[in-house]
């Protein structure tokens, strides 16, 4: 019997077992890393020029804007970085010319508001929205339901 354990050893140190195959055999990608998105505050749109019509993406019961989308760009803030995303010229508009689909490299912000808006100012409507964050293949790195402000 101790002479068919070191020969199981063997043998099953020679099974491909490796992490980056499933149970066919396929490769699998490994899994995306979540991001944090952090809001994005007046310091962050004086120094990066983000002024202009635009919708804004909260988390939640928040109105700290996560996302500000533009009729030609959607930004995000990472590690205390603003993230630009271009507008996918083939998405629909949403509101205000923003659109439901910018890219970046390697990644996708897809952006929703349901239902109608409650005017809250003179040139501001609240409504409930959603925000995605995915890789190019489709992982999904961050992804919320909240508030979001449309206006110019």
């Amino acid at each position: 019997m101790r002479r068919a354990v070191p020969l199981l050893l063997l043998l099953l140190a020679g099974c491909d077992r490796s992490p980056a195959g499933d149970k066919s055999g396929q490769p699998v990608a490994p899994p995306a890393q979540s991001l944090a998105l952090q809001s994005i505050g007046f310091p962050d749109i004086e120094a990066n020029d983000l002024y202009g019509a635009s919708c804004a993406y909260a988390s939640g019961k928040s109105m700290a804007p996560l996302v500000i989308a533009f009729d030609d760009e959607a930004v995000i803030k990472v590690d205390g970085q603003i993230q630009r995303f271009k507008l996918d010229p083939q998405c629909t508009e949403v509101k205000l010319g923003t659109g439901s689909r910018y890219l970046a490299d390697r990644q996708v912000l897809d952006l929703a508001i349901e239902g109608e808006g409650k005017q809250v100012g003179y040139e501001t409507v609240n409504y409930a929205g959603s925000v995605k964050l995915s890789t190019a293949d489709g992982r999904v790195l961050y992804k919320t339901s909240g508030a979001v402000q449309c206006g110019s």
